[in-house]
């Protein structure tokens, strides 16, 4: 680890709520230049691809809101895909 990563993710699947915009997309931001893969989940689509592209490391986008179960079991699939659960 280098002094310019504080800490590292990697191997890791962080799934991350609120990611369009704002301290959500600065978290998957953070994670993914931590070396971790990111499922990005929140209700604005056209948002949540911008941050998905500006991001280095693998990621999943999952559109919709979270207190549905539909979309929580699209963020555990795609997590899933990411690497082990």
């Amino acid at each position: 680890m280098d002094m310019d990563t504080p800490f590292s993710l990697d191997g890791r699947v962080v799934i991350v709520t609120g990611a369009s915009r704002g301290i959500g997309a600065g978290t998957a931001k953070a994670v993914s230049q931590s070396g971790g893969s990111v499922v990005l989940v929140a209700r604005s689509a056209d948002d949540l691809q911008a941050v998905a592209g500006s991001l280095p490391g693998p990621n999943r986008v999952v559109v919709g809101a979270l207190e549905d179960p539909a979309v929580q079991a699209a963020a555990v699939a795609a997590a899933a895909e990411l690497g082990d659960l």
